[in-house]
């Protein structure tokens, strides 16, 4: 695996950790946003990044 695949699985571990942590804070947890893996669910997830 080249490292910038594994920069960017890094990344996406990093913000499934990030966004379940707030929104658990919130209270807005849905069973459909856990776990996010892909890109896709990453955008659909993160508001400021749909467009």
């Amino acid at each position: 695996m080249s490292r910038f695949n594994q920069r960017i699985k890094m990344l996406q571990i990093a913000l499934q950790y990030t966004i379940t942590r707030m929104k658990q804070a919130t209270n807005e947890v849905r069973e459909d946003d856990m776990p996010v893996f892909r890109l896709n669910n990453i955008i659909r997830t993160v508001p400021y990044l749909e467009k």
